[in-house]
């Protein structure tokens, strides 16, 4: 159930890193909001600043990483101003994260019944047995078919997506109120996905959890979000419903996402792939951040940095062909 108050407000928010080569400007000036319940994607392709978004929101960006302006307001709390034991409470028991790979985040030398029954009673601070019934509650919730079997194995004798399942379970195990999945099926095949997805739609509707989905593919989010924001060298370039997207991109790197997504019609024509590569943080162009990659182009747009542009309540693009 969707609220009007947004559960989570980034205004403004800047994140640089501390080079010896200088200031790379990871992130400039991002703001958006998401309701409670509410579904919202945070596309492009790798280096658009996407992952760098997401560290910022759970407060793990590193040194020499820094948020240098914004605020991210969390059921109206500012994050970026609490301690770190404050917002270490708040990601234990209210934001938690899915994240691409889960090899990464899970032990090698510890069962996936550890993982679970440790992650749940440090959360929810019950005994070990409630925590291991809590547990198998949640791998049947996440479909999983053996679940005892499972909870006695260790992660690398499960598959990628009985992984990421996993990490699921353990990330909804504190019924959070936003869930932030950092490319959660990239690396798994298309019908693992689907059933990944659809495992992440139906607990975040149960649950009343917001999500925000970070992935370069449009393709998974067609069913799977409320919204969409593109996002180009490390700025929103389009804010879109996820039905106009598909139907009505505005932005021209929206546009190129776009034909750049195979379709089931049309599996035998050549994709039109965006020429040209993300720039890096460390130089990125004048004016336009997407100029020297736009068939759009014109001579403002190598000079002029384009504002985002309210079109209606649902949508803003940042581009010079939409001044009035």
């Amino acid at each position: 159930m969707e609220s009007n108050q947004p559960l989570l407000e980034v205004e403004h928010l800047s994140t640089h890193f501390f080079t010896e080569n200088g200031v790379v400007p990871s992130i400039n000036d991002i703001t958006f909001s998401i309701a409670p319940g509410e579904i919202v994607a945070l596309v492009g392709e790798s280096g658009s600043g996407k992952s760098v978004t997401s560290m910022s929101i759970m407060g793990l960006v590193e040194s020499p990483g820094k948020i240098v302006n914004g605020r991210i307001l969390f059921n109206n709390q500012d994050l970026t101003a609490l301690s770190y034991r404050k917002y270490q409470k708040i990601r234990r028991n209210d934001i938690s994260m899915v994240f691409q790979e889960p090899l990464t985040a899970l032990n090698p030398v510890f069962s996936i019944g550890f993982h679970l029954v440790e992650t749940i009673i440090v959360q929810q601070k019950v005994s070990k047995k409630k925590a291991k019934a809590i547990a198998f509650e949640w791998l049947e919730k996440v479909r999983i078919p053996n679940p005892k079997e499972v909870f006695a194995s260790y992660p690398h004798e499960l598959s990628g997506g009985m992984r990421q399942r996993v990490m699921i379970a353990m990330a909804l195990s504190s019924h959070p109120r936003l869930l932030i999945a950092d490319e959660p099926t990239t690396a798994l095949d298309v019908t693992i996905q689907k059933q990944i997805l659809d495992v992440m739609k139906t607990l975040s509707k149960e649950l009343d959890t917001a999500i925000l989905f970070i992935t370069h593919d449009l393709g998974v989010v067609a069913e799977m979000v409320d919204r969409v924001m593109v996002m180009y060298g490390g700025e929103i370039v389009e804010t879109s419903s996820v039905k106009q997207l598909f139907h009505t991109p505005k932005h021209p790197y929206s546009k190129g996402l776009l034909k750049s997504t195979p379709k089931i019609q049309q599996s035998d024509e050549k994709l039109d792939a965006i020429g040209g590569a993300v720039p890096s943080p460390a130089n990125l162009p004048t004016g336009c951040k997407f100029h020297p990659r736009c068939p759009k182009a014109f001579d403002r747009c190598t000079s002029e940095h384009p504002s985002l542009i309210n079109l209606n309540n649902e949508n803003q693009v940042r581009c010079l062909l939409y001044e009035s």
